[in-house]
């Protein structure tokens, strides 16, 4: 989907010594994400896949983990049981 974007970073940083933090940069920084992945938790997990694929191909095995609940919304009671599951559940996460 997005593999013109990751042949671009190859291209672009094939033979440097670019890092995992490097790349998160540069695709924070990209336009077509921002406007395509409004939601920030959604584009991150997306940017953490790429930025996986971008090292794999540059030979670089230091792998980015990135945790996203994604797009979720829910109205009423709904809401409210989700609220209290995400809260219990952020108080378990090991950091």
């Amino acid at each position: 989907m997005h593999d013109h974007i990751i042949q671009e970073l190859v291209e672009r940083f094939s033979g440097t010594s670019i890092t995992r933090k490097d790349i998160l940069r540069e695709l924070f920084q990209n336009q077509e994400l921002r406007d395509k992945f409004v939601n920030e938790i959604r584009r991150s997990t997306v940017i953490g896949q790429l930025t996986n694929e971008t090292l794999q191909q540059l030979g670089n095995t230091d792998s980015c983990k990135i945790l996203a609940i994604g797009d979720v919304v829910y109205f009423g009671e709904l809401k409210e049981n989700w609220g209290k599951f995400m809260s219990d559940a952020l108080k378990n996460i090991d950091v």
